[in-house]
């Protein structure tokens, strides 16, 4: 463990959560991890060979992570037990939650993320989401593309009318409704990039100007 999302990102003043191994409760439950009695390995891919793992075992309330903390001053093995928490479903059936296990925390979580040699929220570990760096144009354009994806509409850039062609198996009104609010997300995505190439323009106006007087 430490290998992954190490070092520091110059002119950012919060680490982003994408820059740091995440445990997801949902993704393990999925996968039949938080079954009582459960025990095995969690692995992480880190780009290129680089791997990291924990191993875990699973109680009636709670998740037990055993790894190597290389990261540490002097490099030792560490056992973090992280306790759950099930919330009761509207509809039926349960939600899973980690509870953060710092010191003054214990929220209810769905995702822990590792950093400084332990897994915490995201609160403790002070991340930010990328999201949070993004101009007004470039969450206009984000937001466009996701419901492109959702409709299943091929990804393209800005000023990029919609298709109009439901999905095979999607409700009707369903396929509508998001219609709409893509067709809208594409319109402000749309005049986002035309104002920030407009302000591109404009500066390079004023400086060919100011060269031009020079």
């Amino acid at each position: 463990m430490g290998g992954c999302g190490s070092g520091r990102h110059r002119g950012v003043r919060k680490r982003r959560v994408e820059s740091c191994l995440a445990l997801d409760v949902n993704e393990l439950r999925r996968k039949g991890v938080l079954t009582p009695g459960a025990f095995g390995t969690l692995s992480w891919e880190c780009g290129g060979d680089a791997r990291a793992s924990v191993v875990f075992r699973v109680g009636e309330c709670a998740l037990t992570l055993c790894y190597h903390d290389q990261r540490a001053a002097e490099p030792r093995d560490v056992e973090q037990r992280v306790a759950l928490s099930s919330v009761p479903g509207r509809f039926g059936g349960a939600r899973d939650y980690f509870l953060c296990p710092g010191a003054e925390c214990g929220r209810r979580v769905s995702i822990l993320y590792f950093r400084r040699g332990v897994f915490r929220c995201r609160h403790c570990h002070g991340l930010a989401y990328e999201s949070q760096r993004e101009d007004a144009r470039l969450r206009a354009r984000r937001r466009a593309d996701k419901l492109r994806a959702q409709l299943g509409w091929p990804q393209r850039g800005a000023l990029a009318p919609p298709i109009a062609v439901k999905p095979k198996g999607m409700w009707i009104r369903t396929f509508e409704r998001l219609r709409g609010r893509a067709i809208a997300a594409e319109s402000v995505a749309t005049a986002a990039q035309v104002a920030h190439w407009a302000r591109i323009l404009s500066r390079l106006d004023r400086r060919q100007r100011r060269a031009q007087h020079a």
